[in-house]
């Protein structure tokens, strides 16, 4: 986060957010938990943006439980589309996973970094599809 007092450079630091057991880190009310098997915590005491840096609840890795899953299709949504969503879904297309970033279901910081991100994922292979 940006140093108390001063503005954040919204690159490597951000206003304060998604604070654990806060608000901001709860899940939409109408997301259905019952159809959640697993969590993936990032950025918790350090800056994380992929959800490949992340850590499941029992100590695992994205990755990890990916592949013990047989899991080889990801779709990723999110905010920020411009960071976390751009980490992850490149993360995951290096890992030689079929990827689709759904845009209606992203946000990005600004139309600019966004427009940037969208380039570099289609031009990374990850499919980026309006709606799922």
């Amino acid at each position: 986060f940006a140093d108390s007092g001063s503005e954040p450079d919204y690159k490597t630091s951000w206003p304060i957010h998604c604070v654990a057991k806060s608000d901001g880190a709860n899940y939409h009310p109408n997301l259905e938990l019952d159809l959640i098997q697993e969590h993936v915590y990032k950025g918790q005491g350090a800056h994380g943006y992929s959800a490949f840096e992340g850590i499941t609840q029992a100590g695992g890795t994205l990755e990890g439980l990916l592949t013990q899953n047989g899991i080889d299709e990801l779709d990723v949504v999110g905010i920020a589309t411009d960071h976390c969503v751009l980490a992850s879904a490149l993360d995951a297309k290096k890992l030689g996973l079929n990827v689709r970033v759904i845009s209606s279901l992203t946000a990005g910081v600004s139309a600019e970094s966004t427009e940037r991100a969208i380039d570099s994922l289609i031009d990374n292979g990850v499919e980026v599809i309006p709606n799922a």
